[in-house]
């Protein structure tokens, strides 16, 4: 039974690799205390020019002319070509993880732990907590208010 376990916690979705990530993120808790921010990115693919350039398609995303390709067909590129979102997510999420946190939006970025899950229709998104330092942890933050006359006000 051991094997099952070992082979199901490689598998995305299996109770054995939920467990697993769980254990991490726990873990990632205990050491960088309490995440500060949660957010949910949804790919938005059919709105994406990128998208085509992905699925193969000749075209120059700056500018777009949506003309050429309208919503019905964007769309329609998008669910023939799983593979394209995927690859064109998966990039957009390391640029915002890069660009926006990384680099100081919120601040410095400790760490980050996200889940990767699919809608019905096959869009992806992504669950994630954000560690930022000079962030306020639960207890601080209590005591804070109920000291700190600005916290007060």
């Amino acid at each position: 039974m051991g094997s099952l376990t070992t082979v199901g916690a490689r598998t995305p979705g299996s109770d054995e690799r939920k467990t697993q990530m769980l254990v991490k993120m726990k873990s990632m808790i205990v050491a960088f205390g309490c995440p500060c921010i949660y957010i949910t990115i949804n790919s938005a693919q059919d709105h994406s020019p990128i998208v085509l350039k992905y699925a193969g398609k000749d075209i120059d995303p700056f500018p777009f002319v949506p003309a050429k390709y309208n919503a019905t067909e964007r769309l329609k590129i998008a669910l023939e070509n799983p593979h394209a979102v995927n690859d064109y997510f998966d990039t957009m999420i390391r640029l915002m993880i890069k660009c926006l946190f990384a680099e100081g939006l919120f601040g410095k970025m400790i760490a980050y732990f996200g889940v990767k899950e699919y809608q019905g229709r096959g869009a992806p998104h992504v669950h994630m907590v954000l560690w930022m330092s000079g962030f306020l942890n639960p207890a601080e933050l209590r005591e804070r208010a109920r000291t700190d006359a600005i916290f007060q006000a």
